[in-house]
């Protein structure tokens, strides 16, 4: 995502949460949606496996990444399951409309 003028890798966000989390399953995903103010903005998908919302932006919060990297609490969106394509690899435009029709 680019967040004011800044390139932001989702790779990088989600990789605190698992670490966090002590996880490599695919329990969460960062996907960007568009925002008026900064050009976008970071949203998270997670399921049950991965805790409340409030858990997860405890973590990113008390993570290194820069502030321009973190997700605000209201950007939290869960679901059953992680969409995934039949391969197994990761739904990424499936995550993206979803992140589109679900966050705030």
């Amino acid at each position: 995502s680019k967040i004011g003028g800044e390139m932001v890798p989702h790779i990088a966000v989600e990789d605190v949460y698992l670490e966090s989390l002590n996880t490599d399953g695919r329990v969460v995903v960062v996907t960007g949606v568009p925002d008026e103010r900064r050009g976008e903005r970071l949203v998270v998908i997670h399921t049950d496996e991965a805790g409340p919302a409030e858990s997860l932006h405890a973590i990113i919060e008390k993570s290194h990444l820069p502030n321009l990297w973190r997700p605000r609490l209201e950007d939290y969106v869960k679901l059953d399951a992680i969409p995934v394509l039949g391969s197994g690899k990761l739904d990424l435009k499936k995550v993206k409309q979803l992140a589109l029709d679900l966050a705030v």
